[in-house]
């Protein structure tokens, strides 16, 4: 049994939450692992903690006492808005006390963080991190080129996942809706105006009268003030025909929620977009797609499953909108087509594999440097 330490954001006062927390709950609880690795969390430390001085000292020494504590590895999630000031010090302890480390960079487009969002200090980190690291998982299939071709060192494409056996036990999103009811339009994540949320309800003020009734139901959290107040404003004073309805961050049934809505609506111009964990999900829901063009896109989702829009136009929007809720058959078979997409392509059981390749591979040399 190999021993991996499972590090990452874990939200307090426990247990897993956020993009993170699904993150490494879906890797600590893969039915692909289990029976060859087993899994111990460790906490980081969080911005109430103090600097990055501070808390990368104190994730250091975290660090290695549970190595000390026999761990084999420590597999930790990269989080580019911190650029790894944390990380690297964290892996450099980490393979100090002899074990070996996994980089799992959740960063969208890696190639645009390293050029653009980076100073020297943090590409510098970044490539001793990337080099030195037994292991390198990238989130969206075209970073491995970018980091074979910088970096000079192959990377494994671990997507983000559902569960095969939470996939196999929900029930579908019901599309389309019935007579009687509203198109019910979703966005689960950040409350970013990046995301598109801000075009999304100017999209609904822009639906031509007449037209189906249209729920808009957002959940997530954020501190952008423009964007909160938008939602606010929406939900006391939404146009004709429609509702705005703010879940919050904590949703006790997420996939509930998600299964009783229609649409999953992101159209998206964040620079750093990669595989965003709430696309995997509606699309494992079998929602349809209103979406805006990434670099990732095309990698990601089905051509039927979306309805492509340019960024910045509600007017695109509430065309798509329209679209779904006149065309019965074009609104199943997109949600049909996610759903059969994520079957394939975006369980534990599709890609997790990759995973064990990887920890087997650190095993095998591992045990051939101790001969």
């Amino acid at each position: 049994m190999m021993n991996v330490l499972l590090a990452g954001p874990y939200p307090r006062p426990g247990g897993m939450a956020g993009t993170y927390g699904r993150i490494l709950d879906n890797i600590r609880r893969s039915e692909v692992l289990a029976g060859e690795v087993s899994f111990r969390p460790l906490e980081l430390t969080l911005p109430a903690d103090g600097g990055y001085l501070r808390r990368g000292l104190v994730d250091a020494w975290r660090s290695a006492k549970a190595i000390a504590g026999g761990a084999d590895v420590l597999h930790i999630i990269l989080q580019y808005e911190n650029g790894v000031y944390r990380e690297h010090p964290l892996l450099r302890a980490a393979q100090a006390c002899g074990a070996a480390t996994v980089a799992d960079i959740r960063a969208g487009r890696l190639q645009w963080c390293v050029a653009e969002k980076h100073n020297r200090v943090q590409r510098w980190m970044l490539a001793d991190l990337l080099r030195s690291s037994d292991a390198v998982l990238v989130e969206c299939p075209r970073d491995t080129s970018f980091v074979r071709e910088k970096y000079g060192r192959e990377a494994v494409w671990v997507p983000n996942v559902v569960r095969r056996s939470e996939l196999v036990r929900s029930t579908p999103a019901r599309l389309p809706p019935g007579d009687d009811e509203p198109l019910r339009l979703i966005y689960s994540g950040r409350y970013l105006r990046e995301k598109g949320i801000l075009d999304a309800l100017a999209a609904l003020a822009r639906l031509r009268p007449g037209s189906r009734r249209v729920e808009y139901h957002l959940t997530g959290a954020g501190t952008d003030a423009l964007v909160l107040d938008a939602i606010r404003g929406a939900g006391e004073r939404p146009p004709p025909g429609t509702a705005v309805l703010d879940h919050g961050w904590d949703v006790p049934d997420l996939q509930g929620l998600l299964a009783s809505t229609h649409v999953f609506v992101m159209p998206t111009y964040l620079r750093s977009e990669g595989h965003p964990s709430s696309l995997v999900e509606a699309m494992a829901a079998g929602l349809a797609l209103i979406l805006s063009p990434w670099p990732h896109l095309a990698d990601l989702v089905p051509e039927e499953g979306a309805i492509v829009v340019p960024p910045h136009d509600p007017d695109a929007i509430a065309r798509a909108i329209e679209s779904y809720a006149s065309d019965s058959d074009r609104l199943r078979a997109a949600g049909r087509a996610n759903r059969a997409f994520v079957e394939q392509h975006l369980t534990d059981a599709a890609v997790h594999p990759r995973l064990l390749g990887v920890y087997r591979s650190i095993r095998t040399r591992r045990q051939g440097q101790v001969r």
